[in-house]
């Protein structure tokens, strides 16, 4: 702080009314180095807690697969297991070792498929969230409890005996277990359940070694990818759609639409919205990702198509199921 900072700090503060001395105190006393990387964002980057574009296409690829799963097998079959483990591991090779020599025992028990987001805690030791389908419904059922806490006591063993007969015991896993039915709707537990992964990703941030916090078995139905453009074609119709949707129910901004329509509308009316049929198309990539389904191409050909749009018409025929 040069002088004449501090001149005219003092000469404020007693202006303000401080005694000649607290103002000379106050305003020679610049902030400690330590205290400025404490309160101060200043050398923090504006992006610190944002995901990189993958990230956040990953994200929301694992979330729609949640909601997927929940669909596949009814709401109702499905529980979330979280599983611990005995010792500290730290390495995530030997964790999915471990997990993996548990799989059939569980399939075994009544599981019929899962989804698994690893997480890593502070201490850096890593533990693993099961979303979980079951042959028997555990909500929403006159049994269902009974049928949950009998399963619970074989894979997480009784209380009573500290937990040391259960099957996670016995197979080396720690004594912190968590097995419940899913308390949200399907929407709502996926931004729960991959909030574990943000999580994780801000632990690693600076890590070099790559590691795959998600795994699924292979009977899970996949609902998306990451291979997919927010400025895409499809994403632009979605955009145009949506507002077009909006404004025939007399809202004018986005903003508007989510004060009458409610905070999750673009998610209560995305079959109504994906309804809409737009006047015109920006590009012939958006008219192709519109209309694929009733596209050929044939018909590309003969509306004189450039070659660019047939070639992405031929990209997304690719990536259809056989």
């Amino acid at each position: 702080m040069s002088a004449l900072d501090a001149d005219c700090r003092e000469y404020f503060l007693a202006e303000k009314g401080a005694s000649q001395p607290a103002a000379r105190s106050a305003a020679a006393a610049a902030p400690l180095p330590r205290q400025i990387n404490i309160n101060s964002n200043e050398n923090q980057p504006s992006n610190a807690n944002q995901l990189t574009p993958y990230r956040a296409k990953k994200r929301f690829a694992v979330q729609k697969d949640v909601e997927g799963f929940a669909r596949q097998w009814g709401e109702d079959n499905c529980g979330e297991l979280t599983l611990t483990f005995a010792e500290n591991i730290t390495e995530k090779a030997e964790a999915s070792r471990r997990f993996n020599s548990l799989r059939p025992a569980l399939f075994a028990l009544g599981v019929l498929s899962f989804i698994g987001c690893w997480e890593r805690q502070m201490r850096g030791a890593w533990h693993l969230h099961l979303l979980i389908a079951l042959a028997h419904p555990v909500r929403n059922q006159p049994d269902a409890r009974v049928y949950l806490q009998r399963l619970r006591d074989t894979i997480c063993g009784a209380a009573e005996s500290e937990h040391k007969d259960g099957l996670l015991v016995k197979r080396g896993f720690g004594y912190i277990h968590h097995l419940a039915p899913i308390k949200k709707t399907a929407a709502r537990f996926a931004g729960y359940f991959t909030s574990y992964l943000t999580k994780t990703w801000k632990a690693l941030q600076g890590e070099k070694k790559r590691v795959r916090l998600i795994t699924y078995s292979k009977n899970v139905l996949r609902c998306a990818s990451v291979h997919f453009s927010w400025n895409g074609p499809g994403g632009i119709n979605w955009r145009r759609k949506k507002r077009m949707f909006a404004f025939s129910y007399g809202c004018f901004t986005l903003d508007m639409a989510k004060e009458n329509l409610g905070a999750t509308w673009e998610y209560k009316y995305r079959l109504e919205i994906a309804s809409q049929k737009l006047p015109h198309y920006d590009s012939a990539e958006c008219m192709i990702a519109d209309r694929f389904q009733d596209l050929t191409l044939a018909s590309l050909i003969e509306n004189n198509l450039p070659v660019s749009a047939i070639e992405y018409w031929m990209r997304l025929r690719r990536r259809q199921p056989s």
